[in-house]
């Protein structure tokens, strides 16, 4: 997970396929560095892990706000795509 804003690597996993439990991992990581109150807009695509029951449990418990790119529209993704 990249914060958009300075560019830095926030949280990841790593497994040999993408999954919901990388994914879930991953946020939860993430969540655990916020600091106080913060409640960031976390941006992915449109993999079915990131509209998996238990991503979306994580995301209303953190208190995060969801954004996806549009079908087919990489671009929208473009700070995560171009980090590869």
């Amino acid at each position: 997970m990249i914060d958009c804003f300075d560019g830095k690597i926030v949280a990841y996993t790593a497994g040999f396929s993408p999954n919901a439990e990388l994914a879930n991992r991953m946020l939860e990581k993430a969540a655990s560095t916020l600091p106080g109150n913060a409640r960031p807009l976390v941006h992915s695509d449109r993999g079915c892990h990131y509209r998996w029951p238990g991503w979306l449990a994580l995301m209303e418990r953190f208190g995060l706000t969801r954004s996806m790119s549009a079908k087919g529209c990489s671009p929208d993704n473009a700070a995560a795509e171009g980090f590869f």
